[in-house]
């Protein structure tokens, strides 16, 4: 229900943390793209909506987002 929806400015290892944490109990995240990293198939101010893949597989066409795992950087 996008009347109930509250706007976090969030970014880095936070960001990470918070779409880890929701993937991590099946829930999705919508957020806004800032920047320009993905031009041309996402660009600033697109509205995406990550969700978990559950027992799908990613198909051509689908942006998978990642964690690094590394936490030496």
């Amino acid at each position: 229900m996008m009347g109930d929806t509250q706007r976090l400015e969030i970014s880095g290892q936070n960001f990470q943390r918070l779409i880890t944490c929701a993937a991590e109990k099946g829930a999705c995240v919508t957020f806004k793209v800032t920047g320009k990293s993905m031009f041309p198939n996402i660009i600033n101010n697109d509205i995406l909506t990550l969700a978990p893949y559950k027992d799908r597989i990613p198909e051509v066409g689908d942006v998978v987002g990642a964690v690094n795992s590394d936490t030496s950087q």
